[in-house]
Formats: structure tokens, C-alpha cells, sequence
């Protein structure tokens, strides 16, 4: 099985990380819906700690070099959801990281997300990776591949 990007999965990313209006419209009013109980207006009191890795370092605990796990915003949204929900805990933290097997993985890594961060966040450069570089919709790799 070959792999490859797909153009649908990269247009509804850049749909969500372009789209925050609505998040921060909810932000600045100190309304969070991931704290509303389900089937009424309460809010949980259970509270969730966001714990990531921001910079790329050296974990003494893990014994090894760690950075940023991307995909660990997205995962601390599903688990205060939950804690919201299911009270595991009144003070849950919350935390994740990438492991990089040495410094240079974690190094090179490291730069790549700066790089692809400064395209996503720099519109003149954006557009243009969008248009010439990224697949469009309904391209990329199919289940026969």
C-alpha cells in the first residue's frame, strides 16, 4: 500500500486552523462547551490540566529527546470532554509528547514544524503552497492503491 497526502484531509485542516472565530468568540465570553453536561445547562466542575511539550528537550523520566506532538491539541480536547462527562477526576492534567529516538530526529523534526508552521501561518506563502504544491480535493491516494 502506497501512501500519500490527501486532498480532502488537508482542506478540512486548513478549514479548522482557519476557522477559530467561532472558538474565540466562546474563549473571550469564558464559556467552554467542552465542560457543558449533557442534557442540561450545568457545567462540570471537573477541570483538566493541558500538560504538552512545547519545545523540543531532553526528558529525564522518558530517558530520551522530546517535542511538540501535534495531534496532542486535538487529544486534549477529547480527553477534557471526557473528563467534563465521566468526573475521572476534579484536577485531571493532561500531558504528551512526541519521543524522538535522538537529538537529530528531534532536531530535524523540530525544524520541519517550524518550516510548515511558517507557510500555514504566512497567507502570501500559504496560497501558494495551497494552489501549487498541496493535492486538491479528490486527489491523493485511493483504497486500490
Amino acid at each position: 500500500m502506497d501512501a500519500g497526502l490527501s486532498g480532502g484531509t488537508i482542506e478540512s485542516l486548513v478549514e479548522v486552523i482557519s476557522d477559530t472565530s467561532a472558538m474565540q468568540k466562546l474563549s473571550g465570553s469564558g464559556y467552554d462547551p467542552l465542560y457543558k453536561k449533557i442534557g442540561s445547562k450545568e457545567i462540570s466542575k471537573a477541570d483538566t490540566i493541558f500538560g504538552i511539550q512545547f519545545t523540543m528537550n531532553y526528558s529525564s523520566v522518558h530517558e530520551a529527546w522530546v517535542g511538540l506532538m501535534v495531534l496532542a491539541f486535538g487529544n486534549f480536547a477529547i480527553i477534557k470532554r471526557s473528563n467534563a462527562l465521566l468526573e475521572y477526576n476534579e484536577c485531571l492534567t493532561y500531558e504528551e509528547a512526541l519521543v524522538y529516538q535522538n537529538f537529530f530526529d528531534g532536531f530535524l523534526n523540530s525544524f520541519v514544524l517550524v518550516f510548515l508552521g511558517t507557510l500555514f501561518f504566512i497567507d502570501p506563502l500559504f496560497y501558494l503552497v495551497r494552489e501549487y504544491v498541496l493535492p486538491k480535493v479528490g486527489t491523493g491516494p485511493s483504497v486500490e492503491e
